[in-house]
């Protein structure tokens, strides 16, 4: 009734004008009549808690954690070459044991922080490779991928990948177990505080970090990891393996209440984290064999860092009338992944339809499931093939090289099992068009309108919508149309992220209670690893010498002159021994040292025919007695 009598008192003067806008009109009053009704009814006014006189307050912007670093490789000692960002050998420094890393050993130390691959000695270099690879690890700051051409040029031995080295990757990991770690420069469209940013650098390299060390330990210590029940070998042990971590910084501004025209806005400024981590392991399974094909263990973490998204709540004055809001909080978070063929984010190519030929397999489908409510959160997956002959990554052997030597396996397993607990976040599944990996976490338990409670909003405790939240997943891809030999481009990896954020405001009563929503998203593409496909035959030695004659430092050799394998140890007398699985392109030569019962020793030589052949579907064996000549 009010609201009708103010409208004529304005309006009856004005009828008459012709040129007037009574529409205009009706909105100017209604602006006014907004910031004079919260005066006369008292709304704009402070309860006995709240203090008058501040012109903009934030309360309650919940607790910042304190920043204490996890030693996430205690049995590694640390080496840093001299001219390393300070801020990175500290985040180094973090991540290792300390007492090991005040050594800064060379000869000692298991993980390398370089700026060129010189930082070392060739020695050192090839130690670190071939000599319990799976324990070291060399990490090159801003790696150029003409520095590790030129070496692999000059260094025989030197194979390391260097294909998808480009200016974005910051961190390059690697070691001479496959295993290749490459670390993204954050990307950023964010202007933050200049001084903040620079004094929590080396948190931030830390944080980047993490991924690779805690990774490395594992694979470190892989030989703790027990047999499964069905005795078959772990994918991880002999795949090919790489670590991609991506970030995005970004800010996140809006008006959320302008009270009237001319008036000051109710503006909000701030800036939020996203981060993608895959664990990819690449196996392929020879043609003729079951579920004969490429595969891709997939293991990801995805986050989302909203600490400096939280103002708490508060109000901003505009004269007598005081806007009241809470916020920003996450209210959902998205993660999606698949495979496509061209290396393009536009939209054509993002919408490629691959399921006709890549598919999840039974046993390895997206995981976690939709959790319906529940606090625990289990991301499992158990896929096996039993009698199939496959191959994973090249090996090094023990001088340096091994492009020609294979990770084989008849029949293999790839099993994973996570439980955590979480509150106050629902997980969804969202698995969509037939083999992209999607899921969404559902924020709930958020602030909401209480008159009763100070600044008009009751926070309620959902920390994970304040702070960071992650989702880990694991899925297999198989690609049955994966044919031996073949040299095609890798696919590409394709992520979306998306980060969607609320912050609540209201003026007089809950009637114009607003939630502004602020949403952004990010798309990013990435090769995906190469597969080995190569035909590896594997070759066995048996040791028939008589007279208790003992056999070792066994080199595998191509007619052409290439070494492929050596071996130290010795095969005692009536023992044997698997040499490997070896590239079927070549054909090879195999000699060894015997010695006898009183020490004395003999070269011998493979005679029995001009060269040993080798077929990836049987396992050729050669006998020391009779195919073997001493020299």
């Amino acid at each position: 009734m009010m609201w009708y009598f103010a409208e004529f008192l304005v309006y009856l003067p004005l009828k008459h004008y012709k040129y007037i806008n009574i529409t205009t009109m009706r909105k100017t009053i209604f602006e006014l009549w907004m910031l004079i009704l919260p005066v006369i009814l008292g709304l704009a006014s402070c309860t006995d808690k709240e203090d008058c006189s501040i012109m903009i307050t934030e309360i309650d912007p919940g607790s910042v954690n304190q920043f204490d670093p996890e030693m996430l490789a205690p049995m590694a000692g640390l080496f840093v070459a001299q001219d390393v960002d300070a801020d990175l050998k500290q985040a180094f420094v973090w991540g290792t044991n300390p007492e090991l890393s005040a050594m800064n050993n060379v000869e000692t130390a298991d993980v390398y922080v370089l700026n060129k691959l010189t930082d070392i000695s060739e020695d050192v270099l090839r130690k670190v490779l071939t000599e319990d690879p799976d324990q070291k690890l060399v990490c090159v700051v801003n790696p150029v991928k003409d520095e590790f051409d030129a070496y692999a040029m000059s260094h025989e031995w030197f194979d390391i990948e260097s294909e998808y080295i480009d200016n974005s990757v910051f961190i390059y990991g690697f070691n001479g177990d496959e295993s290749h770690y490459f670390i993204y420069t954050p990307e950023s469209d964010e202007v933050g505080d200049p001084v903040e940013e620079n004094m929590n650098r080396a948190q931030n390299n830390y944080v980047m970090i993490s991924g690779m060390l805690s990774d490395y330990t594992k694979r470190a210590n892989k030989n703790d990891k027990t047999d499964s029940d069905s005795g078959l070998p772990d994918m991880e042990q002999f795949a090919s393996h790489n670590h991609i971590q991506e970030t995005w910084k970004t800010s996140a501004n809006c008006t959320f209440r302008q009270l009237a025209a001319g008036s000051d806005p109710d503006v909000f400024n701030g800036i939020f984290t996203l981060t993608a981590t895959y664990d990819i392991y690449t196996v392929h399974v020879y043609e003729g064999e079951p579920g004969a094909g490429d595969y891709y263990g997939v293991k990801m973490n995805a986050s989302v860092a909203s600490d400096k998204m939280w103002k708490g709540k508060g109000w901003n004055r505009h004269g007598g009338t005081l806007v009241r809001w809470c916020g920003a909080y996450c209210k959902n978070f998205i993660v999606e992944s698949h495979l496509i063929s061209n290396f393009s984010v536009d939209d054509e190519s993002w919408m490629e339809d691959t399921s006709d030929h890549i598919i999840f397999p039974a046993g390895a489908t997206p995981s976690p499931l939709t959790t319906n409510g529940t606090t625990t959160v289990e991301n499992k997956n158990s896929f096996s093939l039993k009698l199939s002959q496959s191959i994973g990554g090249t090996k090094k052997k023990e001088n340096g090289s091994g492009s020609l030597e294979f990770g084989f396996s008849e029949g293999w397993e790839w099993s994973h099992s996570e439980t955590r607990q979480i509150k106050d976040v629902d997980v969804v599944n969202e698995k969509n068009n037939g083999n992209w990996a999607r899921w969404r976490l559902q924020f709930n338990n958020l602030p909401e309108f209480k008159w009763s409670e100070e600044y008009g909003f009751n926070l309620n405790n959902n920390q994970a919508a304040r702070g960071t939240m992650d989702i880990q997943t694991s899925w297999m891809w198989y690609d049955k149309n994966g044919k031996d030999n073949e040299d095609r481009e890798p696919y590409t990896l394709c992520t979306w992220l998306m980060g969607e954020y609320g912050i609540q405001s209201f003026v007089t009563t809950k009637a114009d209670l607003n939630e502004t929503v602020m949403t952004k998203s990010k798309r990013s593409i990435k090769k995906m690893p190469k597969i080995v496909n190569t035909t590896a035959g594997r070759l066995k030695i048996v040791n028939n010498m008589p007279d208790g004659i003992t056999i070792s430092n066994i080199k595998v050799i191509t007619t052409d002159g290439k070494e492929a394998s050596e071996f130290e140890y010795t095969v005692p007398n009536g023992g044997e021994k698997i040499l490997g699985a070896y590239d079927t392109h070549y054909q090879y030569i195999v000699t060894f040292v015997g010695r006898t019962t009183d020490g004395q020793t003999r070269n011998y030589k493979f005679t029995l025919n001009p060269s040993i052949k080798l077929d990836h579907k049987t396992m050729v064996t050669i006998y020391a007695a009779s195919d073997f000549t001493a020299q």
